[in-house]
Parts: structure tokens; C-alpha cells; sequence
């Protein structure tokens, strides 16, 4: 390459002067065209010299910042087409503990929690996610662990402040306060519920049949006996005297009841229509129940027939008990037949 001049200045650039000839002529510039293609595309900036460029968009689409204003700390690049396709800053000024939502056109940060264990809550009216403490009927920690506190406002609390036992129950009660706490006690296998007026409570089992008191529910005793049970004894011709004399040669021994009917019918005769034949049930040696008397019959061999009965309660069902039945004639002598005694265990 011949004609290129020698310089000591820096910064020209070397262009072309040729004469249209084969001939190359070569002249020093300090201006004129620039020896730097002009950028454009996703990076634009002028050809001259040392360039300043501009990433103006990516892969063909605007990149913009949102408004005219250059991003916060935190935002992120965001893709829109709401208006025209274009790259902008998203995620507004987020602080400590703000989550990024979507708008529906643009993603946005959420307003930071501002106490301990506070939970996102969705505001339809306003489209956005805002922090918010649990409270009333439940409460949670920040680690959490939720605690129901009340049911639709009604305290839950434990009773007496203790924690249930197995088998309670979830009652309410007015009678302090309106609260909902554990009921039932503390039942075992085949206790029952019931209500004693104030609040639920369970009954033990116990061997025989439950039954109201008045107050509340209790066991009677059935001594086992299932339901009832009878036991009997006869007598034959044994002499009547003016003094109690027992009929039976043996007393009729029974248990497993507290309450017991006695029933005692006798056929006798006596040597005087105007003597009386009295009898009478004794229980353990002693007399019990009423003392009843007929009239012998118009002769000695009349036969009369009495009949007394007598209901023993209050006992005590692992006791053994003895029941016999005694006579007499008021005056004169007479006979017994024939007589039966009869004991029924009623409960």
C-alpha cells in the first residue's frame, strides 16, 4: 500500500482519497466517517470513536424501565403486554418478610408481616395479600402450633384447668360462665352418662339394676338372684298350746335378698268355739309383723283357716335369715292341720 503518510497524533483514523485509478491514495483525518459500525438492535449507541451503549431490549422486546423511573432495591424484570410488549421493573419497594403476588397484569410485593407469627390473608376487595394475626377462636404461634381457644366465641377451656381424661365428653356450661369444657368424669367400662342439672356425669357400674333416687342415679342390689326366688316349708299335726309355740321343726333359712314377702296359711281347730287360735311369723327367734287370731269352730273337730303375711325389708343380702311361724289358743287346747310357709326374695 503505497502513499499512507506517517503521523504521531493519536486518535485519526486513515481514509481513503483514491483517484478512481488502481492506483490507492491514503490521507490522514481527524473527522469524516467513523471507523466504528454504529450499534443497533438489542444494544444501541453512535460509530464514532469510543461508544457509550444502551441494552434497549431483549431479543427484540423493549426494555423499560416501569413509569420512566430506574428499579428499587428488590425489584425484578418483568414481562408485560398490557400496552405494548416491553421488559420493566416489577415488585414495587418490598421490605423484610414481603412476598412478590401477581396482579393479573404485573407481579407486586406484598406489605411485610409487622408481629411474630402473623399468616397471609387474600382481600378480594382490594386483590391483594395482606398480613394478619389469627385471633378469637384460634391462635397460632411462630412455629406453628394452633391453639383453639373458644367455639364461635364461647371459651373452650379445661375443667378446673386440667386436661380431659379418657372417656370425657365436650359439654357447655352457663353456670360460672358460658364455656365449653370436659364432662363425664372419668367413666370406666360400661359407665353410663347423665345429666345431674348442671352438667353431665358418669355412673360406675355396679352389680344389680340402676335406678333414679331423687337425685341422681345409684345401683339396687339383685343379690344374683335372677329376678326372684321362693323357698317353702310345711307342718303336720302338731298341738296347739296357750303358749307360742313354733310349728316348724326347723326354721326355714334363706339369703341373698334385702327385702323378703312371707306368707304363712294354716288349717287348725280348737277344743272351744270360743277360743281363739292366734299365729304370728317370726324372723331370727323374734316376732315380726301382725299378730292374727280366729275363732275356733262350733266343734272340736271344726277347722279353721288363717292366713298371715309379713314384707321384711331393708336387710342385708349376704345375711342369712330364719323365718318360722308360732301359734296359740287363748284358752283350752287345740291343733294344727296343716300349715304352709312360703318366703319369697323380692330384691
Amino acid at each position: 500500500m503505497g502513499n499512507i503518510p506517517n503521523t504521531t497524533t493519536n486518535g485519526l483514523v486513515l481514509t481513503s482519497v483514491g483517484n478512481g485509478s488502481n492506483d490507492s491514495q491514503w490521507a490522514v483525518s481527524s473527522g469524516g466517517g467513523s471507523g466504528i459500525t454504529q450499534l443497533t438492535g438489542d444494544a444501541a449507541g453512535p460509530g464514532s470513536g469510543s461508544v457509550a451503549s444502551t441494552l434497549a431490549a431483549l431479543q427484540g422486546v423493549t426494555l423499560s424501565a416501569s413509569g420512566g423511573s430506574a428499579p428499587t432495591a428488590g425489584s425484578i424484570l418483568g414481562y408485560s403486554n398490557i400496552i405494548s410488549p416491553q421488559w420493566n421493573p416489577m415488585g414495587g419497594t418490598p421490605t423484610a418478610g414481603s412476598m412478590l403476588t401477581f396482579t393479573g397484569a404485573a407481579w407486586s410485593s406484598t406489605t411485610a408481616p409487622s408481629v411474630d407469627a402473623q399468616i397471609l390473608v387474600w382481600n378480594n376487595s382490594t386483590s391483594a395479600w395482606v398480613p394478619k394475626s389469627l385471633s378469637n377462636d384460634v391462635t397460632i404461634t411462630n412455629a406453628g402450633v394452633a391453639t383453639i381457644n373458644s367455639l364461635q366465641g364461647t371459651t373452650l377451656t379445661a375443667s378446673g384447668g386440667s386436661a380431659p381424661t379418657t372417656g370425657a365428653l365436650l359439654g357447655y356450661t352457663n353456670v360460672l360462665s358460658p364455656q365449653w369444657g370436659p364432662v363425664g368424669g372419668t367413666p370406666s367400662t360400661g359407665s353410663v352418662l347423665w345429666f345431674n342439672g348442671i352438667t353431665w356425669t358418669s355412673t360406675s357400674p355396679s352389680v344389680g339394676y340402676l335406678y333414679w333416687n331423687g337425685s341422681a342415679y345409684t345401683y339396687g342390689s339383685t343379690s344374683g338372684a335372677s329376678p326372684n326366688n321362693a323357698w317353702s316349708s310345711e307342718s303336720n299335726s302338731s298341738t296347739l298350746t296357750m303358749t307360742m309355740t313354733n310349728m316348724l321343726s326347723s326354721s326355714l333359712s334363706v339369703t341373698g335378698y334385702s327385702t323378703y314377702l312371707i306368707h304363712v296359711s294354716s288349717s287348725m281347730s280348737a277344743s272351744a268355739s270360743a277360743t281363739t287360735i292366734q299365729q304370728q311369723i317370726y324372723q331370727n327367734g323374734s316376732a315380726v309383723g301382725p299378730l292374727i287370731g280366729v275363732n275356733g269352730g262350733p266343734t272340736t273337730s271344726s277347722q279353721v283357716m288363717s292366713v298371715v303375711q309379713h314384707m321384711a325389708s331393708g336387710l342385708t343380702s349376704t345375711t342369712t335369715y330364719t323365718f318360722t311361724f308360732y301359734a296359740k289358743v287363748s284358752a283350752g287346747s287345740g291343733n294344727l292341720i296343716n300349715g304352709t310357709i312360703t318366703v319369697l326374695g323380692v330384691v
